[in-house]
């Protein structure tokens, strides 16, 4: 995914996070994580994604 890619994977989102509303998505973002995984269907590359995603978040970073 190029740059301009993950800005609009970001954009659609933040779209889908406003439809669910805060009180739902911790569980949307864990159906969505579990949905691309198996999209993926490689386990070692989920982990890499969510260890990167923790990663980020303590960095206080939005980008890979």
């Amino acid at each position: 995914m190029n740059g301009a890619d993950f800005d609009r994977a970001y954009e659609y989102l933040a779209a889908a996070l406003d439809r669910v509303g805060p009180q739902h998505e911790s569980a949307f973002l864990t159906r969505l994580a579990l949905l691309l995984a198996h999209d993926c269907a490689d386990l070692a590359a989920f982990a890499r994604a969510l260890d990167a995603a923790v990663q980020a978040g303590e960095d206080g970073n939005a980008s890979p």
